[in-house]
């Protein structure tokens, strides 16, 4: 059994009544100043009648809790780090942008990973989702559906998920195109 004094000692917070063990079926969360019934939200005691945050990953969304994992991982799209309470499936917050979250359970804000070229994510993203038609992300981590930008100028973007400028490719002679198009239009006469 671990007196609350040697939770204030491990987790380096003093206080005046850091003293003395918890009765039997009390435990006490870091720097606590006194006993309680439950660890709360956020919390498990492994029967130590000390009170230790959740894995990296998990949550705690009741009180009483006696396993490291908790209720449960971090929804995907969101991360669980390591030196936060996390009492909700959104655990310490969203994946970051320009990374996605494709499982649950992860423990930092780069998630599952950077997205790759052609492709983005927006906070909280579980998975990338393509460059939109007219234009290119020709490097890895964008943020929004437009990339990197426009299609150039001549060139036009069809499809979604390009990583070149020049897009699907070069209008044919006798037609041309704005930045951006998704399509080619027949030249003015």
């Amino acid at each position: 059994r671990v007196s609350p004094a040697a939770a204030c000692e491990v987790y380096k917070r003093q206080t005046s009544t850091c003293t003395g063990e918890c009765d039997v079926g009390l435990s006490s969360p870091p720097g606590a100043v006194e006993c309680l019934a439950d660890c709360p939200l956020g919390y498990y005691d492994d029967g130590t009648a000390m009170c230790k945050l959740c894995d990296a990953g998990y949550y705690g969304a009741t009180t009483g809790l006696s396993v490291s994992t908790c209720t449960g991982e971090c929804a995907a799209g969101n991360y669980g780090s390591a030196d936060s309470i996390r009492t909700t499936r959104t655990c310490s917050g969203e994946c970051a942008t320009g990374y996605y979250g494709a499982t649950t359970g992860l423990t930092t804000s780069t998630c599952s990973g950077m997205c790759a070229a052609g492709y983005y994510a927006e906070a909280g993203a579980d998975t990338c989702s393509p460059c939109a038609a007219g234009y290119f992300g020709s490097s890895t981590g964008n943020t929004d559906s437009t990339c990197d930008g426009e299609c150039d100028a001549g060139y036009y973007g069809a499809t979604t998920g390009l990583i070149a400028s020049t897009c699907t490719g070069e209008c044919d002679v006798g037609l041309s195109s704005p930045p951006g198009a998704v399509a080619c239009l027949a030249d003015c006469p």
